[in-house]
């Protein structure tokens, strides 16, 4: 397990585009890879999975995560966030997780990492992008995400919480219109 660092900018970017949502936040793989706020595994120079701050408030990190598919049963990914949640709190910020209501695999990771249900939400995108992976580049189910789309708020709650003492709390689904 280490940082991400300039050095890895390659294997990064060799995730291709089924995974580049995971820096599309900052800009590409370099300016992640620089920030400082990335974990990797990587075996043989070659990234399995990534964890990284994709949405930063001067309250919230927002976390995303993403395993090469053939890796996904290994238990890369629980470690990675475990060290962003440390870095995170070192900072004096709040992990957050944001993921669709059907993203099964996502919202179980969360909840291993010890988040829990804040609140749900429908997810509106306005305007039309210029080209179709734009907006799928950008989602982490990897399709593009539909107005009223719901998705959910995992709150991080500190690391040295004992297991007991979580709590779920949240509310039902936000209502929304239909879209045109």
């Amino acid at each position: 397990m280490i940082q991400l660092l300039p050095h890895q900018i390659p294997a990064l970017a060799e995730l291709g585009t089924d995974a580049a949502w995971i820096h599309s936040t900052w800009g590409g793989p370099t300016a992640l890879a620089a920030s400082g706020l990335g974990w990797a595994a990587l075996r043989k120079d070659r990234v399995l999975t990534v964890a990284c701050a994709y949405l930063l408030s001067s309250t919230y990190e927002d976390i995303a995560c993403v395993t090469v598919p053939e890796h996904r049963s290994e238990h890369l990914a629980i470690a990675r966030v475990t060290a962003l949640c440390t870095d995170i709190a070192a900072r004096g910020h709040t992990a957050s997780w944001s993921c669709s209501r059907d993203n099964r695999p996502s919202r179980l990771l969360a909840w291993t990492a010890g988040f829990r249900l804040e609140r749900e939400y429908v997810h509106y995108v306005a305007g039309s992008p210029t080209r179709h992976d734009h907006l799928t580049a950008n989602h982490p189910a990897g399709h593009p995400v539909r107005c009223g789309q719901p998705t959910v708020t995992l709150k991080g709650l500190p690391l040295r919480m004992p297991r007991a003492a979580l709590t779920t709390t949240g509310s039902a689904p936000t209502q929304s219109r239909r879209c045109p």
